[in-house]
């Protein structure tokens, strides 16, 4: 039931205990009920000191005769799905209210606790940019002390924070590398960690969301993420508070602002209800129908690593090579311009020789009947991911008035393939885990090997179910088994020295010696007899190099046995013909070398038979040899 890992500190693991001693009414409930429980939610806290959420899923399992026996448990950290969905749910949120508010005070009120609540910041301000002097002013504040507030209040326009604003980045350092003094640091209980964010408007710094923490060394990666999308989010409403207060003496143009907020707050709305962006492409463009006129609308995704753009999205009159899915190059295109510069480009061409010597890649929209032709970039943080294109079949239709407006809604669709894209990211992370998983537990439990996990006292942790094949008893019951339950006598005295010896060399400081080993046991099967097994173990070891599990891979090599036996046994027959062989040749040189000698002597002792006479005392004895020879 308890996590292993390096992943889990000493205060994760007394959570787990914690978990189990005082959640005994689950398994109360379980073994009552005998149903499972899903979702169950339970923090803990990660060794860098964050909270973790994690979400608990169990299963009973009974016995035979049906009784509860205990339960399974998963759990699964859903801390970055949890942090996804609560920045959806406060920008959505941020968009509603902010949609009622008119007052600027409270707009930045609004703006600055969602800051807060979506980066775990606890303290900070907003500055906005004076239009005529180009100075910044801390125009919202909290958690700052009156004093210190004051002396950060203003900041001129050739000061070098200014300059840092104004260059349009995020910036993530310490208060002191900001250009603080270390009598604000001294005032302000040491400031530590500053996120300082530009916000736009109309593709202009009009201000910044700066906040910090009197705890943390540094911003958290999905902090920056999330203040970015933040600050893309509130730039229009900002700029909208101000405009409502600088522009209530005309009613008019407040009427045409109210309908172009209406209409972005529905846009703020659809993107953040969902986290599928090609949802969120045609419900968008419904909406920006109604304050900008267009016959064509596309989002182009550039991919700067290999040169290429590819289209997204796109509402309406078809354009050849520039449909769904189509890629085309970046270089020397509008797309590559408008990255470079990180500008809107209007182009209201006179006919095909201007857009041949200005924008060739335009000649296929030129010649689909597009006549008027608006580009915004989709810029997340400091880099243009994409560009957002209005096309329309009347000459000279847009205005600045149209690119601002245009901006403002490339704002909203950057932020939401930006939230698609950690959303699919993380979706594709769940899913190879998953697949993973499965794979390695397909692998486990078909294999004809049995694969086995060890604690250092020998006992198991895991066994793979084919160890019923090899030795007769289930993966349960081998589980409570012995190392004196498993081997043979012999076997379990060799395995006993290997140990030792390694041991003995992991206490002499040679803790890299026991990478693998390859052993050949006899293992009991339970219908008495035995098996020969070829053992492969390797060692885990802990981030300071303890030996915390033993991992092993047991295989059947009974047959293998039989065929070294029976390949011995022909051996040995071999070498014995081969003898036999041998003498065999020895005789029978032996016997030819006699028969030449034999032949010799009866040749001639039938040729003095030849010349003696029957009375020859002589004639007897050669006779004699004559008879031996034959």
């Amino acid at each position: 039931f308890f996590p292993s890992g390096p992943s889990i500190s000493g205060n994760q693991a007394g959570a787990w205990e914690n978990f189990f001693s005082e959640k005994t009414l689950l398994l109360e409930r379980m073994k009552s009920t005998g149903q499972p429980v899903e979702d169950l939610p339970y923090f803990i806290e990660s060794p860098e000191g964050e909270r973790v959420l994690l979400s608990i899923n169990a299963i009973p399992f009974f016995d035979g005769s049906g009784r509860f026996e205990g339960m399974v448990a998963t759990f699964e950290n859903v801390t970055e799905r949890e942090r996804s969905e609560e920045l959806i749910r406060i920008q959505h949120d941020l968009i509603l209210e902010l949609c009622s508010v008119t007052g600027l005070e409270e707009g930045l009120r609004l703006c600055f606790e969602a800051s807060l609540r979506v980066s775990g910041m606890d303290c900070g301000g907003i500055y906005l940019l004076d239009e005529n002097s180009g100075a910044l002013d801390l125009v919202f504040h909290r958690g700052l002390s009156a004093e210190f507030a004051r002396r950060v209040s203003h900041y001129g326009a050739d000061t070098a924070h200014t300059r840092l604003i104004m260059s349009g980045k995020p910036i993530y350092t310490r208060h002191l590398q900001l250009g603080g003094s270390r009598e604000e640091e001294r005032e302000q209980r040491i400031l530590r960690a500053v996120a300082v964010i530009p916000v736009r408007h109309e593709g202009l710094v009009i201000g910044c969301l700066q906040v910090a923490s009197h705890s943390l060394d540094e911003i958290p990666s999905f902090s920056r993420v999330a203040l970015e999308a933040i600050a893309a989010q509130i730039g229009s409403a900002i700029a909208r508070l101000k405009t409502e207060e600088a522009l209530r003496r005309s009613e008019r143009k407040a009427q045409r602002l109210a309908e172009e907020m209406t209409a972005m707050a529905e846009i703020g709305r659809i993107v953040s209800s969902s986290l599928k962006v090609e949802e969120v492409y045609e419900r968008f463009a419904e909406e920006a129908r109604r304050i900008i006129e267009f016959d064509r609308l596309a989002v182009d995704i550039l991919r700067p690593e290999d040169g290429r753009v590819v289209n997204a999205y796109v509402w309406g009159v078809d354009v050849e090579g520039r449909r769904p899915g189509d890629s085309f190059p970046l270089a020397n295109s509008l797309n590559a311009e408008i990255a470079r510069t990180r500008k809107a480009v209007l182009v209201h061409p006179d006919g095909r020789q201007e857009l041949e010597r200005s924008y060739p890649s335009l000649l296929p929209t030129f010649e689909a009947g597009l006549r008027s032709m608006m580009s915004v970039p989709l810029i997340l943080g400091d880099r243009v991911i994409g560009v957002l294109h209005f096309r329309s079949r009347k000459p000279k239709v847009y205005s600045h008035e149209d690119i601002r407006l245009a901006e403002r809604i490339s704002n909203q669709i950057a932020g939401a393939i930006a939230g698609a894209r950690l959303f699919q990211e993380r979706e594709k992370g769940v899913q190879a885990l998953a697949e993973s998983e499965r794979r390695y537990r397909l692998l486990a439990e078909n294999a004809s090997d049995v694969i086995w996990t060890m604690d250092v006292n020998f006992r198991y942790t895991y066994i793979s179910p084919s160890v019923q094949r090899l030795r007769g008893y289930t993966a349960e019951e081998a589980m409570g088994q012995r190392l004196e339950d498993i081997l043979t006598a012999p076997s379990l005295a060799y395995a006993r020295k290997v140990f030792s010896e390694e041991l003995a060399r992991e206490k002499s400081g040679r803790k890299d010696s026991f990478l693998a080993r390859t052993l050949e046991l006899e293992q009991k099967r339970k219908d008495g007899s035995t098996v020969w097994t070829e053992v492969k173990i390797s060692i885990v070891r802990d981030e300071r190099g303890r030996i915390v599990e033993i991992i092993g891979v047991t295989r059947d090599i009974h047959e293998r046995k039989r065929a070294e036996r029976e390949k011995a046994s022909l051996e040995e027959q071999f070498r014995h013909s081969q003898k036999m062989e041998a003498i065999g040749r020895l005789a029978g040189g032996i016997a030819h070398d006699f028969n030449n000698l034999l032949t010799v002597i009866n040749t001639s002792s039938q040729m003095a038979l030849l010349e003696l006479r029957d009375w020859d005392p002589l004639k007897e004895k050669f006779e004699a040899i004559q008879k031996a020879g034959d």
